[in-house]
C-alpha cells in the first residue's frame, strides 16, 4: 500500500524478538532488497552463518543484493558457493553468467552454458549460449546455436539482436539495421548502441550514426559509456559540445582520467593554458 516504512518496522521488530526465525529474517532482507537498501539487506543476512540448510531464497536474495551493491568479488564467491551446494541450479548458473557477461569473460560464459546444456535442455540457456558465442566473435558456432532456438523466440527483441549481429558478420547491413534497432528499442544499453552505430557507419551513414548517439545520450543521461563515445565523435569537429560531454562525464565520475585528459587537450587547443594544466594534473 506504499507504506514500506511501516511494514519494515513490524518485521524488524519481529526479527529483533525472534532472531533465530530464518523466514522472518529472509522476508526482511527481501523487502530491503525491493526498497533498494542493499547494504541493509546484506547486514540482515550476515546472521545466517550456517548455509547448509538454508532455502533457495537466501542464495537468491544475497546474490542480487551483492550485485546491486556493486560487491562483485563477494558476488562471485557467493555464486560459486551456491553452485557448489546446488551444482545444477539454474538461477545460480544464470547469476554467475551475468557476472561473467558484465566482466566481458565471454569464453567462460560459453563454457558454462555448454556445460549446463549437456545436462539438460533449456531455451533460456540456449539463448545465453548464442549471446556468449556472438560476443566471443565465434560466428560459425553462434549461427548453429541461433538456428537451434525455438521459432517462438525469434521475434523476441534480444533474439533480433542476435540476428542483427549475424547479419552484420555477413555484411548484410541493410537487413541487420532494423533488427538492431528493435533490440535497442527494447533494451537501450551500451552494447546495443554500439551495434546500431557500427551498422550505420558501415553503411556510410555517419550523420545517422551521430544523430542516433546524440539522441540516446539526451534520453539516457546516466549512460556515461555512450557519453564518452559521443565526445570522441565530437572532439574532431565540435569542440564546444565535446567539452560539455567530457564535463558531464567528470561530474558522474571525478576520476575519469580519459575525460580529464581530453579536456586538458581541448583547453590547450583553445589557449586556455591554466585550465589545461589543471585538467592534465588531475588526469
Amino acid at each position: 500500500n506504499g507504506e514500506a516504512a511501516k511494514g519494515l518496522a513490524v518485521i524488524k521488530q519481529l526479527v529483533s524478538k525472534q532472531p533465530q526465525d530464518v523466514d522472518a529474517r529472509l522476508l526482511l532482507a527481501r523487502i530491503y532488497l525491493a526498497e533498494q537498501q542493499f547494504s541493509e539487506s546484506l547486514e540482515v543476512l550476515k546472521a545466517l552463518t550456517d548455509t547448509s540448510n538454508l532455502p533457495k531464497t537466501y542464495w537468491k536474495i544475497k546474490g542480487q543484493s551483492l550485485i546491486a551493491n556493486n560487491q562483485r568479488s563477494e558476488a562471485e564467491k557467493h555464486y560459486d558457493a551456491w553452485l557448489q551446494a546446488f551444482p545444477n541450479d539454474k538461477e545460480a548458473t544464470i547469476g554467475r553468467l551475468l557476472l561473467l557477461d558484465s566482466e566481458n569473460k565471454f569464453a567462460d560464459g560459453v563454457e558454462m552454458t555448454q556445460s549446463f546444456l549437456q545436462k539438460r535442455d533449456d531455451v533460456q540457456m540456449q539463448m545465453l549460449l548464442t549471446h556468449f558465442l556472438l560476443m566471443s566473435q565465434d560466428i560459425e558456432n553462434a549461427k548453429i546455436a541461433y538456428e537451434k532456438l525455438p521459432s517462438g523466440t525469434l521475434n523476441m527483441p534480444i533474439v533480433k539482436g542476435f540476428l542483427a549481429r549475424l547479419l552484420l558478420a555477413e555484411k548484410k547491413l541493410t537487413e541487420a539495421l532494423p533488427n538492431a534497432l528493435l533490440a535497442y528499442e527494447a533494451n537501450p544499453n551500451y552494447r546495443n548502441v554500439v551495434l546500431v552505430m557500427i551498422i550505420y557507419d558501415q553503411l556510410n551513414q555517419g550523420e545517422n550514426s551521430l544523430s542516433f548517439l546524440s539522441a540516446h545520450t539526451a534520453n539516457h543521461g546516466s549512460d556515461m559509456a555512450s557519453r564518452m563515445l559521443l565526445a570522441e565523435r565530437q572532439i574532431g569537429g565540435d569542440s564546444a559540445n565535446a567539452m560539455r560531454s567530457y564535463e558531464l562525464a567528470i561530474e558522474a565520475n571525478s576520476k575519469n582520467y580519459v575525460a580529464l585528459n581530453n579536456l586538458a587537450y581541448l583547453n590547450l587547443q583553445q589557449g586556455q593554458l591554466q585550465k589545461a594544466k589543471e585538467f592534465a594534473q588531475k588526469a
